[in-house]
């Protein structure tokens, strides 16, 4: 050490949790109170001489707003203010400034973090190529041992391997922010743990063996150990003394590098260290019980391992300030709750000795919100945050761990346009421009779905050199015509735009895709040639290194944006373009990656690229991460996300190293890192008024309090903590009243409306028969109001699909085939009819694989149905259609219509055949006349409904049937209940009901009304949105469904 730092008692200060930090010490600071004699006020120079350390870049702004704020000279040069930088993970999230004094010519570069990964990525493909079947165990010597009837999975793919490159990195970051070589890990001994940690032991020589053997190759450091290095030379400077006051502000000294600083800054005789929130009232008992095990989750244990480092008493500590008087109660208070658990036994005693008065005194200005679920909790909190506002001038920041508590409060704020600095920020990947280019390699996938390519089109930044309300329009036009119910692979575009036109001549085809023009079609076929043009290079790209996907991806995320005056506009959109030009500065030598790689690795990195803002937030409101809290006060805290997990975070241990590992090696507990959140919640508990908040549920999961507030309850007793509550329900009221309806709203009635008589339908066909009995509001939405709903939005082929094709097949084969008897290759004729049929889904691996054996099995189960039962048949009608016209009593007609799957002739009489695939109806439904198809079918026969079937033709049977394959067949025979009526009676009733039914609704004062009989009506309503059935039947009990 220097004669400048040989004889001097070291400058270490606190400033208690009370007290506003970065004011109290830059008051000091100016005041001389922290270097005697500095600085000189007179000179405008004398501020720039000292150096100053903080954790983080923010605190570095906020320090220099606040001395900017306090002196008093016109012009004056501020000190140098550097944040410390991301020596540990659990400290603060900024990259270390190394100043240009500092800088080494002859030390290593650091590796590029994406450089380093691929790296590692490479070393794991090689350890998981030599091991070729899933490891049992490892031999004396170390080698695998394999079962050979299992594959190894792990690192299977590049995309797996970058992600198990990312965990190892941050392991090998581990080592080096506690100071643990590397080479440790190769003094483990197997033999003292379970076998088969030889197995990650294996794994781990990446790190301490490999590793190091490729950056010495390359001439490259990690970039924690160059930044170690950095740190370790400016403590080698300090030996011989220092340029002027150096000063570590608010850290504690949790990483060894830091610490290191820490030691040698305040021995010098001009340097200073300012802890945050040490405990200098802790009596000495529980002191000395703050120390390894369960004890490192102490507040003060961070703190108390840093003064052992440095060699120091907590006597050796000054308070820059005694605190804001009126909080010292609470703090008091709060060093009692938390004490280590092996001295709790006190609590009686001081209970004893204590007024309730007395701890309601120091619970003053605390309230507790406990929220119903995650969503109550933010929006209480949002509440309390908007009501800061109302007093000019009031502060307020939210606090937390929790990066889901903090966006779901931003978006609550934005219900009164407030935006709020949100020190987390938001990942790349759930921004706008993030979004974009994750659609568009969803979209270049071998199997995109209909929805990604409806979400690509509608995102709002896309322009394809469109102006933006073209787009969105010809978007709106392009959905209709081409992705509902549908998806296509990029290079079929122009099969896809000949099919959509095509379908859009059809007489069935929906009434918006007939209502486009010509010119509609155009613009969507200009739209959709430039998207292929876009996608095309990245959709049909095999394999390639990272660069080059990431130079195909920028290019096509380009081609997109085409149009808009700049490609990249705002924070996401800079922060996609570096995160493109990373990549494709990447060296990746020997990775090749796949769509589905390059698409995982995208993710990862587009998930932790953080995009900063708002830029034009409110400038008296802020979120916090726990570290940038205990410096940037405010009046006003909301101390969130209190339940165990979440506040503090759950103990656990790396997915390489157990416990004893651990502590063999050197390595921090578990524990350490509750310690440190321990003590972030009580620095944020200095704030003169503090609301703390839970949720009962969290993800729809229950919670369990946060042990801190646990203790605080337990100290406090039931008064005073129910008072807190009580405190915190005003919030919560208020939450539970935003988007409560009024107390005397009353519901929807059920509609049933009444149009004018020639509106009404005069032709209906006698599946919409059923439909008018069950429900005639869809008739009236369907027939008068002319709405047809379009085909759900990403809606896959489905059942419906395959019943429709099924249906296709059995009445193609039944007319090819039409005799009583079938032909020797019936079978391969129907299967090569269903094979033509289900052509566009044979494509698809995972119908042949599940959906098809099914189908097939159905169609076996028809055709031996059908050999018995042609036996009796002398004619076959398939889907014979018929029109019967019914007079009414008003005088009109009403034209009945069907078409019948299948029709029989046994001699002169006929049976009805319906085909179903799904569920067939009950004999309760046909009895009450709610399933009434086949019954008006026949009755329709028996008038003359069927040009081949002449009027006075009897119906001697009518049946549902369903071909089920590996089960047997589902045959539902009308009229054979023996507790029911018969089909003759039936098909009378039916058409009787039927007459009635018709003419009461050529009355004006019948309506159309919505789900008329509850217990038998639609499974699926297509229209029951519209007819707001959610709203009128709230409340009015479980429906009983009919079958």
């Amino acid at each position: 050490m220097s004669g400048e730092a040989a004889s001097h008692r070291r400058r270490l200060f606190t400033i208690p949790a009370s007290a506003p930090f970065l004011a109290t010490f830059a008051q000091a600071l100016l005041d001389g109170a922290i270097i005697p004699g500095f600085p000189d006020r007179g000179d405008p120079l004398a501020l720039s001489a000292a150096t100053i350390y903080v954790p983080t870049r923010r605190a570095a702004r906020a320090l220099t707003a606040e001395l900017t704020r306090l002196v008093t000279e016109p012009a004056i040069f501020l000190p140098r203010i550097l944040p410390l930088g991301a020596l540990d993970d659990f400290e603060t999230g900024q990259i270390f400034d190394a100043d240009g004094d500092s800088y080494d010519p002859d030390q290593p570069e650091a590796i590029g973090e994406l450089d380093r990964r691929l790296a590692l990525t490479r070393l794991i493909e090689a350890w998981s190529a030599r091991i070729t079947h899933a490891v049992v165990t490892m031999d004396a010597v170390g080698e695998p041992q394999m079962d050979a009837d299992e594959p190894f999975v792990v690192a299977a793919t590049p995309s797996h391997a970058f992600a198990l490159a990312c965990e190892l990195a941050g392991v090998i970051d581990e080592f080096r922010i506690e100071g643990v070589a590397l080479d440790d890990l190769a003094k483990l001994v197997p033999d003292d743990f379970d076998r088969y940690w030889k197995i990650t032991l294996d794994f781990l020589k990446i790190a301490f063996d490999y590793w190091p053997s490729y950056l010495d190759e390359q001439g490259l450091l990690d970039r924690v150990e160059r930044q170690a290095r950095q740190i370790k030379q400016r403590v080698d400077a300090f030996k011989h003394g220092s340029k002027g006051p150096q000063i570590v502000l608010g850290s504690t000294g949790t990483n060894q590098a830091t610490a290191d600083l820490i030691g040698a800054i305040s021995q010098l005789a001009k340097g200073a260290v300012i802890l945050p929130g040490l405990d200098l009232a802790m009596d000495e008992t529980a002191w000395t019980e703050v120390d390894e095990g369960v004890a490192e989750g102490h507040p003060q244990a961070a703190l108390k391992r840093l003064l052992e480092t440095l060699e120091c008493s907590r006597a050796d500590v000054i308070a820059l300030t005694p605190g804001v008087a009126s909080l010292a109660p609470r703090e008091r208070f709060l060093g009692e709750a938390l004490l280590p658990a092996q001295v709790t036994g006190t609590w009686h005693a001081w209970r004893d000795r204590v007024e309730p008065a007395a701890i309601a005194t120091m619970l003053n200005g605390v309230a507790l919100i406990e929220a119903s679920d995650d969503g109550e909790e933010a929006r209480a909190i949002a509440v309390g945050l908007r009501q800061v506002l109302e007093t000019p001038g009031r502060t307020a920041a939210l606090i937390t761990p929790d990066r889901i508590i903090a966006q779901r409060v931003r978006a609550e704020l934005a219900r009164w346009n407030i935006e709020v600095d949100d020190s987390g920020g938001d990942p790349l990947a759930a921004m706008p421009h993030g979004v974009l280019a994750r659609l568009l390699l969803d979209c270049a996938q071998a199997n995109p779905l209909s929805s990604d390519w409806i979400a690509l089109l509608s995102h709002p930044l896309l322009r394809l050199s469109f102006a933006a309300q073209d787009m969105a329009r010809i978007a709106r036009h392009a959905e209709i015509a081409l992705l509902r119910g549908r998806s296509f692979h990029i290079a079929d575009i122009e099969t896809v735009l000949n099919q959509a036109r095509m379908a859009a001549t059809d007489r069935h085809a929906h009434p918006a895709l007939k209502a486009l023009t010509d010119v509609d079609w155009q613009n969507i076929e200009t739209m959709l040639r430039r998207l292929a043009e876009a996608v095309r290079p990245l959709a049909m790209a095999a394999t390639g290194d990272l660069a080059g996907w990431a130079h195909a991806h920028r290019q096509a995320f380009e081609a997109l944006r085409a149009g808009d005056a700049a490609l990249y506009p705002g924070d996401d959109g800079e922060t996609l373009q570096q995160l493109f030009e990373t990549m494709q500065a990447s060296v990746a030598a020997g990775l090749s990656f796949s769509h589905t790689d390059y698409s995982g690795v995208f993710e990862r990195l587009a998930q932790e690229a953080t995009v900063r803002g708002p830029r034009r937030a409110h400038p008296r409101l802020k979120i916090l991460g726990l570290l940038e809290a205990r410096l940037i006060p405010a009046d006003t805290v909301f101390v969130a996300g209190l339940d165990e997990g979440v506040w503090p975070p759950q103990a656990r241990t790396d997915a390489f190293l157990n416990r004893p590992m651990r502590k063999e090696l050197g390595l921090s507990s578990p524990e350490r890192r509750i310690g440190q959140t321990a003590h972030d919640f009580t620095m944020a508990l200095g704030a003169q008024e503090v609301w703390l908040s839970r949720a009962f549920k969290r993800g729809g999961s229950p919670t369990i309090a946060s042990r801190f507030l646990q203790r605080m309850e337990a100290l406090a007793g039931p008064e005073a903590w129910a008072a807190c509550r009580s405190r915190g329900e005003q919030f919560l009221h208020y939450a539970q009243a935003l988007d409560r309806a009024p107390d005397k709203s009353q519901p929807v009635a059920q509609p049933e409306p009444k149009p004018p008589i020639d509106l009404r339908p005069t032709s209906l066909s006698v599946t919409r028969i059923e439909t008018l009995r069950r429900d005639p509001y869809s008739i009236y939405a369907e027939r008068i109001l002319k709405l047809q709903p379009l085909d759900e939005a990403g809606e896959e082929d489905g059942a419906r699909l395959t019943g429709t094709l099924t249906h296709n097949v059995l009445a193609q084969f039944q007319k090819a085939n039409p005799g009583s008897t079938l032909p020797p290759d019936a079978l391969e004729r129907l299967m090569t009819i269903a094979k033509a049929e289900f052509e566009p889904l044979l494509g698809d691996a995972s119908f042949v694989a599940f959906s098809w054996p099914r189908i097939e099995a159905q169609l076996r189960a028809f055709l031996a149905w059908d050999l018995d039962e042609r036996a009796e048949v002398t004619r076959l009608l398939v889907e014979e259609r018929g029109r019967l016209a019914i007079p009414l009593a008003d005088g009109s007609m009403f034209n009945l219509t069907a078409e019948a799957d299948r029709i029989e002739g046994r001699g002169m009489d006929f049976r009805i055949i319906d085909f179903k695939t799904g569920v067939l109806p009950s004999h309760r439904l046909i009895e009450a006349g709610f399933s009434v198809q086949v019954t008006l079918e026949a009755a329709m026969l028996q008038r003359g409904g069927f040009v081949e079937a002449p009027a006075g033709s009897q119906v001697s049977g009518a049946a549902y049937v369903k071909f089920q394959g590996a089960k047997a067949n589902e045959i539902r025979e009308v009229g054979s209940d023996r507790k029911g009526k018969p089909l003759p009676e039936l098909i009378g009733e039916h058409h009787a009901n039927l007459v009635v039914m018709l003419g009461d609704f050529r009355k004006p004062s019948t309506g159309y009304r919505s789900r008329p009989f509850p217990q038998y009506r639609l499974r699926f309503g297509t229209y029951d949105h519209l007819a707001r059935v959610r709203e009128w039947s709230f409340g009015s009990g479980p429906e009983e469904i009919g079958s």
